[in-house]
């Protein structure tokens, strides 16, 4: 079985977000190939299928499930591609590579006739052929051929010496693509080691021209070969990913942070013992953690909540406890009140007996300081309560008294970790509404925002109004979202004058519906269609402002539109670019979208129905989705998702 002991996680993509760019830059992974573009927007492919971006006109991806789904169609476009099928392919090229290390995918492969699953590395830099022998670099990781539904092929491509049989691999394995499983490469200084679901498989030498970085890919292409031609079977395939992660265990390797595993059959395999941490620790000064600090003295709120859950429940107090009740009684909550909720608690009551004073202060002697009451101390603790003191506050002089502290003094010793609330709040707003761990200056300036009397929804608020949070939900930069105007409405390239002058109007508060209505009323784009069809424009339209083919009513009722003057063209493409459809997808998500991806932010799961229904009407009678974003961030549920947050304040420095 796979032993990573030693090893540190490196890289780590669980798919619990889209982070998928035309060129990678600002996201995690690419979608084409710099040295294979065949236009502006596609990636040449191979086998049948050409690797497209979204702004041609299909997005082949798709996240849900904490899982990573690329589905490869017909090409339904006139785009000119090399390919008959357009389909999509990943790379963390010019992002993330390494020498040597472990990789692995975990993924349900496609069944489909026609297919052609891949997850294989390239190098940086192509080592030197001088001799120009045949071949090039390249480890296949896992290729699968739909019409071989168990066949796991890998391959070494070298530029050294030795037959094709010295370099491939093969394993035959029941149910690829009914089910999820792992397919690895330990790539070493003299081996290449494969392994199947955590399983040595067999090895191959490592080539002499294979010791350089070599970056990540996986894709879904397409053959047409006799036995596995996807134009015979005509229909969509699909492939999904549920993680793609590496491991090194090089001197210097950095472990990253690893981010929520989010298996859609919950059967993660975890890290085979490697390292993995949430970021940096990132401390103001010595020992003072930016998620909130160590105590050492029983005066600290925080350090009294741990004593008197540990004399009055008998038990340790979790961090989210620490976090509430410091956070209470820093904003007014007496101590008084605080013992009298844990006595009235159900394992309070289950530990103290109020039949009478007498047996109260018995109880509490045993329970708290661990011994029998001397005869003076019950005579005294009972006449305070005859008089005029309550429970809680005898409760509070026993959990206090130095008896008790005294038995806790090894665990002042050592220190008591308090989460500062508002810091643990910030931090999970980062988490369910940017989806990422929260960086430390950030961090702070969030704070401090909240400490200085900002409330956690305009906290939210802020984040959801960002330039980072409109990329996460349309999954296009202000700079991808023109240059796919450019390319969907008018066909062409952006040009660098209009490209700075689209991009600055956005800098400077102009809506992208706007921008979009400045496309379509264009002379280029009219002229463009000056002397077509009612429906050919309204086509033009399907595919320039939403990216997809018309449907049928939809076509229909545009061009009765047109044909019968109640609307003008113009009019028409406004009415595109102001639809539902074009706003959820390149503007601001739906009021679903955004709550599908707050329940998958802050909780970890997809929305329940129920859970839908209430959120909608609430945004119906007048909630804003900041408040919502803040309610959900300080529930009970994200606080336990979200637990290792308050850990002990891990960031990314």
């Amino acid at each position: 079985m796979l032993d990573l002991t030693g090893y540190r996680l490196t890289f780590d993509e669980e798919f619990n977000r889209r982070s998928i760019s035309l060129d990678g830059r600002g996201t995690t992974w690419a979608d084409t190939r710099r040295e294979w573009r065949y236009d502006a927007n596609s990636d040449i492919g191979f086998g049948h299928s050409s690797f497209v971006d979204p702004s041609s006109g299909y997005d082949p991806f798709r996240v849900e499930n904490g899982a990573l789904a690329i589905t490869a169609v017909p090409d339904r476009t006139a785009s000119g591609h090399p390919g008959s099928w357009e389909s999509g392919l990943i790379t963390t090229q010019g992002n993330f590579s390494q020498t040597y290390g472990y990789f692995e995918m975990r993924a349900q492969l496609s069944g489909g006739i026609g297919a052609w699953d891949a997850f294989w590395l390239l190098p940086d830099t192509p080592a030197a052929n001088t001799d120009n022998r045949p071949g090039w670099q390249e480890i296949d990781i896992v290729e699968h051929y739909g019409a071989n539904e168990g066949g796991v092929y890998g391959y070494v491509h070298t530029t050294d010496d030795g037959g094709a049989g010295e370099r491939q691999f093969y394993s035959y394995h029941g149910g690829l693509t009914t089910g999820y499983h792992t397919y690895g490469v330990n790539w070493n200084a003299d081996t290449i080691d494969f392994y199947f679901d955590g399983i040595y498989m067999g090895s191959r030498a490592t080539p002499s021209d294979m010791h350089g970085p070599m970056y990540i890919l996986a894709d879904l292409a397409t053959q047409g070969v006799p036995d596995n031609d996807a134009d015979a079977a005509g229909v969509p395939l699909s492939m999904h990913i549920d993680y793609i992660r590496a491991f090194s265990n090089a001197s210097d390797a950095v472990a990253v942070a690893q981010d929520t595993p989010s298996a859609p059959d919950e059967r993660d395999p975890g890290l085979y013992g490697a390292t993995a941490v949430r970021g940096t620790p990132v401390q103001e000064a010595p020992g003072k953690s930016l998620f909130g600090e160590t105590v050492h003295s029983a005066q600290d709120v925080g350090a009294q909540v741990y004593v008197l859950f540990s004399g009055l429940l008998g038990r340790i107090p979790g961090l989210l406890e620490i976090e509430g009740w410091a956070h209470r009684l820093e904003h007014g909550t007496s101590l008084t009140s605080f013992a009298a909720e844990l006595l009235a608690s159900a394992e309070g009551q289950a530990r103290f007996d109020a039949t009478d004073h007498g047996s109260f202060i018995q109880s509490l002697y045993v329970s708290v300081l661990h011994r029998s009451a001397d005869p003076s101390g019950l005579a005294a603790w009972t006449a305070s309560l005859a008089s005029d003191a309550t429970p809680a506050q005898v409760a509070i002089g026993f959990a206090l008294s130095d008896e008790h502290l005294t038995r806790l003094g090894p665990i002042f010793e050592a220190g008591i970790f308090v989460p500062d609330k508002a810091t643990a709040d910030v931090a999970r707003l980062y988490h369910a509404v940017l989806a990422r761990v929260p960086d430390a200056l950030g961090l702070q300036a969030w704070v401090g925002a909240v400490d200085a009397g900002a409330k956690m929804s305009n906290v939210a608020g802020a984040f959801i109004a960002s330039a980072e949070y409109e990329v996460a939900a349309t999954g296009f930069s202000d700079r991808q979202f023109v240059e796919m105007l450019y390319h969907s409405v008018l066909g062409r390239a952006a040009d660098t004058a209009g490209l700075q002058a689209w991009t600055g109007a956005l800098d400077h508060g102009a809506g992208r519906t706007t921008i979009a209505e400045s496309f379509t009323d264009s002379l280029e784009f009219q002229g463009a269609y000056a002397t077509a069809s009612s429906t050919d424009y309204v086509s033009g339209l399907y595919q320039g402002v939403l990216g997809r083919a018309g449907d049928v009513s939809g076509l229909a009722s545009w061009t009765a539109a047109i044909d019968g003057h109640t609307l003008t063209r113009a009019q028409v493409a406004h009415a595109f670019v102001e639809s539902a459809e074009f706003h959820d997808r390149f503007v601001a998500p739906s009021d679903a979208t955004f709550l599908n991806m707050l329940y998958e932010g802050a909780f970890g799961r997809t929305a329940d129905a129920d859970g839908l229904t209430y959120w909608t009407a609430a945004f119906a009678h007048g909630a804003s989705r900041a408040d919502v974003a803040a309610i959900f961030v300080q529930s009970g549920e994200a606080q336990q998702h979200l637990l290792s947050v308050v850990e002990q304040g891990w960031l990314l420095s």
